[in-house]
């Protein structure tokens, strides 16, 4: 078997009936367990009983004594040894059944065993044997009982609810071994000296617990043992909120309360130790779901412990958007805008040259129209989520006053008809550019493009020259020219006349010459 120093433990030899003969157990106490480390078997069929016999007035048909031997000496080989220093206590008991019986006397040596000390003996102390070192003294001593004493050494003066006291009583003297009753248990010590026992409360409260101590000839000792039993400490945690974004802080109070003060607090975040404080301000760096726990153990090792789960979500992200960023006054520009990530409801506002423009806005995906006057503006978004992380984009648009065109016109004609053509020029300002110019002659349309230059030849009578300007939004201005075109009867009169005249000046010439 293996053992530690200091050794101390009991031998134990027992018999048992089987019915194929005699089991004989060799084994150790281990403070309140049995050990068997071996095992004969004597087969002897018809036993009925057996047990151990220890005569020291007579011997076994071989010549062997009827005793019990603790042998202090070599492993093996018949090896004597001789002590310089030694620190042993021995005693011996005899259970049959129920009754308890310690032998009546020790010898100091052994009769047939072959490894030995040569200088060792026992003398009487405090209900067992010590061994001292000696000259060979070999004399029968008597065991002398010497009186009771049982102390609380050691022991919890308080726990918590659910923790178990470790009472430390001494006992010597008496008769071991002792009988020992501790408040509603019972328990059988083998031992001289000191011995733990462990008493778990059932209650709360200052309870007084009642010693008795019983050697094996019925005197016995009286203690009380008083413990304090406070109630097991609970933590109450007061969170901000289970969820934030990463860079939000979280703040976590502990309340603790009961067991046995002061306190030893520490914080977790998944199994790590993150502080030592009583409250935890804390700044996640990563998205995730996180256990935040707080242990907390008072002054006598009762450890509590209580978890939250905190969800850590992703920045909100903004965007801002519109259909057009340059608009026509009187034409609303569409701004959209959308939230993505982060803790929702939305806060929205929207502010133009650093003016709020709306109430706020608690959702996204919105789509809200801006009909402003002309000018240049910076429109600027911020969206907040419901843990306070705000982000914010800008755009600049530009609202154009209404468009302008301008026509000049200059008209042609020849020597019989007052206007045959017109030349028309124009340009345009202002809108949104670029321009297109649609001209239209008594309604027909006779030219599209970007360039107003061109000649636009007339008919006789009433003309109508309309210019339709449309800028690139589709905003129209529109020009007309009224022309009137006619024969021209001066020089046409002028003409005839002269058609008409030359003939009869020439005949009237032609009359004159010949008379």
């Amino acid at each position: 078997m293996l053992l530690t120093y200091p050794l101390y433990t009991a031998l134990l030899i027992k018999t048992i009936n089987l019915p194929q003969g005699i089991e004989v157990l060799f084994g150790y106490l281990n403070h309140t367990s049995f050990t068997i480390y071996d095992n004969v078997t004597i087969k002897v069929s018809g036993i009925t009983s057996a047990y151990l016999l220890v005569d020291g007035y007579n011997t076994t048909g071989s010549g062997n004594a009827y005793d019990t031997e603790f042998v202090f000496g070599g492993p093996c080989g018949g090896e004597i040894t001789s002590f310089n220093l030694i620190n042993a206590l021995i005693y011996m008991f005899y259970i049959n059944n129920n009754s308890i019986f310690t032998p009546k006397s020790l010898f100091p040596f052994g009769l047939d065993t072959a490894e030995a000390s040569d200088n060792l003996f026992t003398i009487p102390y405090q209900g067992a044997y010590k061994v001292e070192i000696g000259n060979d003294n070999e004399v029968v001593i008597s065991n002398t009982s010497f009186p009771l004493k049982a102390k609380i050494v050691n022991g919890s003066s308080v726990i918590d609810l659910g923790q178990t006291s470790e009472v430390e009583l001494n006992v010597t003297g008496g008769t071991p071994p002792y009988l020992i009753e501790i408040g509603n248990k019972t328990y059988v010590d083998l031992f001289l000296g000191n011995t733990y026992y462990s008493i778990t409360p059932s209650r709360t409260g200052n309870i007084t617990y009642p010693i008795t101590v019983e050697d094996l000839y019925g005197e016995t000792r009286s203690l009380n043992y008083s413990l304090k039993v406070n109630p097991d400490p609970t933590i109450s945690i007061i969170i901000s909120r289970n969820n934030t974004d990463v860079g939000i802080p979280i703040f976590l109070n502990a309340n603790a309360q009961g067991g046995t003060p002061p306190y030893t607090e520490t914080w977790y975040i998944n199994g790590m130790p993150v502080s030592n404080n009583g409250a935890l301000n804390y700044t996640f760096s990563s998205s995730g779901v996180y256990n935040v726990s707080l242990k907390i153990t008072d002054s006598v090792n009762f450890t509590v412990e209580k978890s939250v789960m905190v969800e850590v979500h992703k920045d909100p992200t903004l965007i801002v958007s519109t259909n057009k960023t340059e608009t026509d006054q009187g034409i609303p520009i569409e701004l959209n805008v959308t939230g993505n990530y982060g803790i929702s409801p939305y806060l929205v506002k929207v502010y133009i040259n650093g003016t709020i423009i709306n109430s706020s806005i608690i959702n996204t995906g919105v789509k809200l129209p801006l009909n402003l006057s002309s000018g240049i503006y910076l429109v600027r978004v911020t969206l907040t989520d419901s843990v306070g992380y705000q982000v914010s984009k800008g755009i600049i648009l530009r609202f154009n006053k209404d468009p302008i065109l301008a026509v000049s016109n200059v008209t042609q004609g020849n020597f019989f008809v007052t206007i045959t053509s017109m030349t028309l020029s124009g340009e345009g300002s202002e809108g949104t550019p670029p321009y297109t110019y649609t001209v239209y002659v008594n309604g027909n349309e006779y030219y599209t493009g970007s360039d107003l230059s061109l000649n636009v030849p007339l008919n006789l009578g009433e003309n109508n020259i309309t210019v339709v300007m449309k800028d690139s939004l589709g905003i129209t201005v529109t020009r007309t020219i009224l022309v009137y075109s006619s024969y021209n009867w001066i020089n046409i009169l002028i003409v005839v006349a002269l058609i008409v005249i030359i003939p009869v000046i020439s005949i009237i010439f032609l009359k004159k010459r010949r008379n």
